[in-house]
This record gives structure tokens, sequence and C-alpha cells, in this order.
């Protein structure tokens, strides 16, 4: 029989009856060339130059223990100038996604593979760090600790859809600018995270407190972890600054064979190289492979 997955989801949607609906996914027109939009309410003009306008757009909210998203939709493409008006309310969207106040509903359908029962199919699980220097493409100050997300990553690789159940978890902020985490798949960017700013885990004098609660998203296919930073630039793990410094790194949670170890990130504007033997190895040679076991200066971590 099929595979199946529970999902902790509710949603509620309205629309303004403006029409028929063609979009139903928050996926980006063509690039808009230049064209000065007009707000009706008060006659105010934005002009955008050579940017996407997306038909959706997602919002994050936390609300005493409710935790979701907003979704507000467009019908119609801004070259439409006639008539479109970019209020994003003609579909609204409450997305709830904590499953701490959501009993399991429906099931979700992640893929058939013949007669097996759902606890047999075949998954593999990583869980880590991501640490992300969110200056890109400006060389930032290396500490790692702009956005450190938790993430695990259940993947089911052997279902029809390659179903990825994902959960990340913000531990530490150490960043002036607004940021939003997700994952990349074939339909482009996928928020999990937004409103990431602000200094919170970075500082010796802080206590550790958990940033957020877990948000969990299902996913299909090849996924790659992003940060959107304020500037609109997407921060990959194949995003280099320098020939010597990546944008990303991606670090174990703990070690299996060590109960004890813990992986900690650097203090707020403490070099990843000053924390770590990061560009060289403490003999001199090549970075070690594990060399996030081994602190040059632990009194520069931030601890957990």
């Amino acid at each position: 029989m099929a595979a199946r997955c529970s999902r902790a989801a509710s949603d509620r949607c309205c629309n303004d009856g403006n029409g028929g609906f063609r979009f139903t996914t928050p996926w980006l027109n063509e690039r808009v060339q230049d064209y000065t939009l007009t707000y009706q309410d008060d006659k105010k003009t934005f002009r955008i130059v050579d940017r996407h306008l997306a038909n959706g757009y997602i919002c994050h909210v936390t609300e005493g223990d409710f935790q979701g998203n907003i979704l507000g939709m467009e019908n119609r493409v801004v070259t439409e100038s006639a008539k479109y008006d970019g209020d994003y309310n003609d579909i609204l969207c409450m997305i709830e996604s904590n499953p701490r106040t959501i009993a399991p509903g429906e099931e979700v359908e992640i893929g058939n593979s013949g007669n097996k029962d759902p606890e047999e199919i075949a998954c593999k699980t990583s869980v880590g760090l991501y640490l992300f220097e969110d200056n890109y493409p400006y060389r930032g100050d290396f500490d790692f600790n702009d956005a450190v997300v938790q993430y695990e990553i259940r993947d089911y690789y052997q279902s029809k859809n390659r179903a990825k159940q994902i959960t990340v978890q913000l531990m530490a902020t150490g960043s002036h600018m607004s940021n939003s985490f997700g994952f990349r798949d074939s339909k482009g960017f996928q928020p999990f995270l937004s409103g990431l700013k602000g200094y919170r885990n970075v500082y010796a004098a802080q206590a550790f407190e958990p940033v957020g609660e877990p948000v969990v998203q299902t996913l299909y296919g090849d996924v790659v972890p992003c940060l959107k930073n304020e500037s609109e630039y997407y921060i990959y793990p194949s995003s280099f600054n320098t020939a010597e410094y990546p944008s990303v790194l991606d670090i174990p949670l703990s070690d299996p064979d060590d109960a004890s170890w813990k992986f900690e990130w650097p203090q707020e504007m403490q070099s990843i190289d000053d924390c770590y033997w990061f560009l060289k190895s403490a003999s001199g040679g090549s970075r070690e492979k594990d060399w996030y076991k081994r602190p040059k200066d632990a009194a520069l971590l931030f601890g957990r």
C-alpha cells in the first residue's frame, strides 16, 4: 500500500470575488522592466525597475501559542496596469502549522512503495546546524552566527515523489538585517523562518534561550538550504565571499560516539578562524575534516 505521513495543519481561505483565479502558487512573474505602481487609496506611487514581482506573499506570524503563515495572493499580473492593484488580498489563506496545538488530521501521501507498511519505507535522516554569513555578496565578519538554524531532514528517498519531512528551529541570530530562511526546491524558495534579526545567543553574557518553536514542512525532490538576506540575495552552501571562506557552514549537531560533545558557534564579531582551526590545522597543514570538534579558543564560543 502507499506510504503515508501525518499532516498537522489546517487552513482557511477567502477571496474578494474579483474575477477568476489564474495563479495558484506564490510564483514569480516575468521580470518587470520599468513600471510605476499607483496605489488607489492615497495615490502614492512605487517604481519597479528590472525586478521580479511575485503573485504571492507569505508572512510568518506568532501570537501566543499560535504559529503559522499568512498567504496573500494577487490574481492579476503587474502588466495589467488598469486592473492590477498590488493589494495581495485577492486570496488570503491562514495556514496553521503548530503541531502542539493542532491534532494530526488528514494523512498526506508521501509516495507509492508497493505493499510496504509505512514503518518499512526507507528513510535517511540527517541532523545538523546551518551557520550563515548574511552580507553576501559583500565580505562579512566571518563569525557565522548571523543565522544559526538547527535542522532535521527525513528523506523518504524511495517514495515516488521523494518526500522530505523537514524540521527547523532557529538557535541564534547575530545580524542587524532582517533575513528569511527556507529551502529551494523545483518551485523556488520555500520559506520556513522569517524576521531573523537581532542579537540572540551570540554574546557570552547571554544565557542560552531557544529563539523559536520548531517549524515542520514537507517538500519533494531535491532541496537546498537557503538564506534570503534583506538585500534579497539568496545565499546557498555553494555561495562564497572569498576563496577561503564560504557563506554557509553545515555542522553536525552532535557526535554519536561522544555524548558530551556539542558544537558551539562563534560569539558576535569573533571570526571562525579565531575560534577554530578553520583555515589550517593546528600543525599548519590542511584543515582537518572534523575541525569543528577542536576549538582554537573556547572562550570565544557560545555554548548551549
